[in-house]
C-alpha cells in the first residue's frame, strides 16, 4: 500500500496524473498549501458546488462559469438592491433627497444601512449615485464574493478532469486530492 502511495505521488511529476497535474501547475504554492490543510473541506466545497451547479455527478467548465456569475450576480443584487429601491423617479441614479425619501420609510437600524450604502457607492461625494457609480459598486460586489483568489481556487477544480472528457467528477477530485496530499 505504501508503495502504492509513493507511485501516485511520483506520478504528477512525470504529467502521468493529468488531472493532477493540472492542478498542481495550475495553483499557487499557497493555494496547494491551504487544500493540503484541509483536503476534506475542499472535497466539500466540490462536492456541495456540483451538487448545486453540476449535473449528475459532475461539473463542466461551462456549468462553472455559470455559477460564477450567478454567485456574482447575487453580490451585485445584495449591494445595489438597497440602492435601486431608493431610485424613486427611475432615472438610474440616485439623489440624496430621494435616499432620504426612502429612509423616512424604514425603521432606524434600515436607515443607517441604506445610508451606508448610498455613501460607501457615491464615488465622487456629490450628493449623487450615478449609473456608473452604481455599477462599480456592484462589480465591487461581484468580485469581494469571487475575486481573482477565489475564482483560482474554483476553476483549478478543471485540473482534477483526469480523463480529459470536460467534466468533473467528485471521484476524479477524491482520487487527486489523494495524490495532491501523499
Amino acid at each position: 500500500m505504501r508503495f502504492l502511495a509513493i507511485v501516485l505521488g511520483l506520478l504528477p511529476i512525470f504529467g502521468l496524473l493529468p488531472g493532477v497535474a493540472m492542478a498542481q501547475g495550475a495553483l499557487p504554492p499557497r493555494m496547494i498549501k491551504a487544500i493540503k490543510a484541509d483536503p476534506e473541506a475542499y472535497l466539500q466545497d466540490v462536492a456541495a458546488l456540483i451538487a448545486s451547479a453540476g449535473q449528475g455527478d459532475a461539473i463542466t467548465a461551462d456549468q462553472l462559469a455559470v455559477s460564477i456569475a450567478v454567485q456574482r450576480a447575487r453580490a451585485r443584487v445584495d449591494v445595489l438592491a438597497p440602492l435601486l429601491e431608493a431610485d424613486l423617479n427611475g432615472d438610474g441614479a440616485v439623489a440624496r433627497e430621494e435616499l432620504l425619501g426612502t429612509a423616512s420609510a424604514l425603521k432606524s437600524e434600515a436607515r443607517a444601512k441604506l445610508d451606508r450604502a448610498f455613501g460607501a457607492a457615491d464615488g465622487d461625494g456629490d450628493g449623487l449615485v450615478t449609473g456608473a457609480e452604481l455599477a462599480a459598486k456592484g462589480e465591487d460586489a461581484a468580485l469581494s464574493v469571487m475575486g481573482p483568489a477565489r475564482l483560482a481556487k474554483v476553476k483549478v477544480l478543471m485540473g482534477f478532469d483526469a480523463d480529459a472528457d470536460g467534466s468533473v467528477t467528485l471521484d476524479e477530485v477524491r482520487n487527486g486530492l489523494q495524490a495532491l496530499v501523499s
